[in-house]
């Protein structure tokens, strides 16, 4: 037996339907489920994303999640993998902080995806910064953006929104976020918040769901969002 062997015998298991199943919050849980084609499709949108970074062989990502928001990071690590680069992952959790450091100390990180607010703090905090705000391309989620750059590290934004990833890598404030059309459709409800339409074939379909996050539309595959300050 060998780990090819084992490998291969795995490969020919009937494969679940489902990828997974997840979940966001508007107040109360708003479940959905998740098939292997939907993270197929969503492979390939994270792909070009990534790849307009730069990022390649000899480079790395690090994605800051946690396991149940797979969903949301898994196209992005193997969209990763797909560019010949290597995937560090960190958690989403404050204790993690000091992983983040050490990565961006050690490893030739290129992109850093969605380090949240918790984290942010932590790496603030205990004056970690210098590192991570180095990496290239900093993405952080909507609650990490006020307390990085009140530290005067720049970043672009990545964030979940319903079901749906959307980002920019641009690091001026305001700037709009992208999200993949072929997918989704964004709209608000004229009172600030941000509602979700499925487009494409999702496992889980919705019609103008409430997301919980503040923002608005702002033209074709874009929008706007309200960062806490």
């Amino acid at each position: 037996m060998t780990l090819q062997s084992v490998n291969e015998a795995a490969l020919r298991l009937p494969r679940q339907p489902l990828f997974g199943i997840s979940w966001w919050y508007t107040g109360e849980a708003v479940e959905f489920a998740i098939s292997h084609e939907d993270v197929a499709r969503d492979t390939e949108w994270a792909t070009s994303q990534l790849g307009a970074t730069g990022l390649g062989y000899g480079d790395v990502l690090i994605p800051v999640a946690g396991p149940f928001e797979g969903g949301w990071i898994q196209p992005f690590s193997r969209a990763a993998g797909a560019l010949r680069a290597t995937v560090a992952h960190a958690d989403r959790f404050a204790w993690d902080a000091g992983r983040v450091e050490m990565f961006t100390r050690r490893l030739p990180v290129r992109v850093l995806l969605g380090l949240p607010g918790e984290v942010a703090s932590a790496l603030v905090q205990r004056d970690l910064l210098a590192n991570v705000a180095a990496v290239p391309v900093l993405l952080a989620r909507p609650d990490a953006v006020s307390p990085l750059r009140a530290a005067g590290a720049a970043c672009g934004v990545f964030a979940l929104i319903g079901p749906a990833v959307a980002l920019t890598t641009s690091t001026s404030p305001g700037a709009p976020l992208a999200y993949d059309t072929a997918e989704w459709r964004f709209e608000d409800d004229g009172a600030g918040e941000l509602l979700v339409t499925t487009v494409g074939p999702r496992a889980t379909r919705f019609e103008r769901a409430r997301t919980g996050v503040a923002g608005r539309a702002a033209g074709d595959g874009l929008v706007e969002l309200h960062l806490p300050a």
